[in-house]
C-alpha cells in the first residue's frame, strides 16, 4: 500500500463517517474489491493509461451512477481526473483497513484439514477475541495438507496447531 492509498482512503472514510453513510459507502468499496479481485476487464481498464480520462469517467458514471453512493461515484471519477484510478484496489483495501479499525474488527483465516462444525468455529473465535479484544470475522478454508487441526491467519500472525505443524516439531527434535 502507498501513502497515496492511504491519503486518498482516508478521505473518503472521513467524508463517508461525516455524511452518515459509512456502512453505504463501505458496500460500495466492498463491490469495488470484487470487480478488482477477479483481475478481469474492469481491472484492466483501471489500470490501462491509454483510455482517457473522460473516457474512463463516462464508463464509470455508466457502471455505478445506479448502484453505488454518489459520494462513492464521485470519489472514484476524482481518482481517474487524477490519474490514480490504478491505485483503487490498493485504495479500497487500506479504506477496508479503516473501515474494520472503526469497528474495532480484525478479519482472521482459520484453515483446517476438513470442514469444522459450528462449536468449532464459535471456540476457535472466542478464544481470538479473548486474546486480541477485539470482535472478529472469520473466513473458513480447507486444506487436506495439514491432515488434521488447524491454522488461524490473523493480521500476518500465524497460529498453527495442525498435526502437519506438529510432525515437523517432532521430526526436528527427533533429529536434533
Amino acid at each position: 500500500m502507498s501513502r497515496v492509498s492511504k491519503r486518498y482512503s482516508k478521505a473518503l472514510f472521513s467524508l463517508a463517517l461525516e455524511e452518515g453513510i459509512l456502512d453505504k459507502v463501505a458496500m460500495d468499496m466492498t463491490s469495488l474489491q470484487e470487480l478488482l479481485s477477479a483481475k478481469d476487464s474492469f481491472y484492466s481498464f483501471t489500470k490501462n493509461p491509454l483510455v482517457s480520462v473522460v473516457h474512463k469517467e463516462q464508463v464509470l458514471e455508466e457502471l455505478f451512477k445506479s448502484s453505488f453512493q454518489q459520494v462513492t461515484l464521485d470519489f472514484v471519477k476524482l481518482l481517474s481526473r487524477k490519474k490514480r484510478l490504478d491505485t483503487l484496489d490498493d485504495v479500497v483495501k487500506d479504506f477496508a483497513a479503516l473501515v474494520l479499525r472503526h469497528r474495532n474488527q480484525l478479519e482472521a483465516e482459520i484453515v483446517s484439514a476438513q470442514a469444522l462444525e459450528t462449536e468449532q468455529v464459535a471456540a476457535i473465535k472466542k478464544r481470538l477475541q479473548d486474546i486480541f479484544g477485539k470482535e472478529i470475522l472469520v473466513s473458513l478454508k480447507e486444506d487436506p495438507a495439514l491432515i488434521g487441526g488447524f491454522l488461524v491467519n490473523v493480521n500476518g500472525q500465524i497460529i498453527d496447531n495442525s498435526i502437519r505443524y506438529q510432525l515437523t516439531k517432532l521430526k526436528e527434535q527427533l533429529v536434533a
